[in-house]
């Protein structure tokens, strides 16, 4: 990889030394930097990946999990371009899962922020588009998915 800027505008870098730990405010659970290689960071303390295999929301964060982190939790507008932009670079033009689920009717989410699409069902996971739109669908579907593992 080069050693300019993945996402120009957006502070991205990739990971790259592979013999070096982890650091923020403190080591990140030992793990190696290698382990981590192209994950992206952002000015907010978080490296984020886009996988492209295609998994339930569960196993997208069982597998997330498997990182020490989670599916990307999208609580403003400057998270919902950086993962528009991470996306785009991927090449990935299908939705992928972001970490949010509702579980009936009437547990529309609180968050502080959103872009959900307004023909979206409310029962199931959420999904980002290539366009930053938000949608749920049925969390058994298959999608690509963006883990975020944050380091303060």
């Amino acid at each position: 990889m080069g050693s300019g800027p993945l996402l120009p505008g957006y502070g991205v870098s990739p990971i790259v030394k592979s013999q070096q730990k982890i650091h923020s405010s403190s080591d990140v659970s030992g793990l190696s930097q290698a382990a981590h290689s192209n994950w992206n960071s952002t000015d907010s303390g978080s490296l984020y990946k886009v996988f492209e295999q295609r998994k339930t929301w569960a196993d997208a964060e069982n597998y997330c999990q498997s990182f020490d982190s989670h599916l990307a939790v999208v609580d403003n507008e400057a998270k919902n371009n950086f993962i528009k932009e991470l996306m785009k670079h991927a090449r990935i033009t299908e939705h992928i899962w972001i970490g949010l689920k509702t579980q009936s009717a009437s547990s529309l989410p609180r968050v502080p922020y959103s872009n959900f699409n307004k023909e979206s069902p409310i029962d199931g996971c959420a999904v980002i588009d290539k366009a930053g739109v938000w949608s749920i669908r049925p969390c058994e579907q298959l999608h690509p998915f963006v883990c975020q593992m944050i380091l303060v």
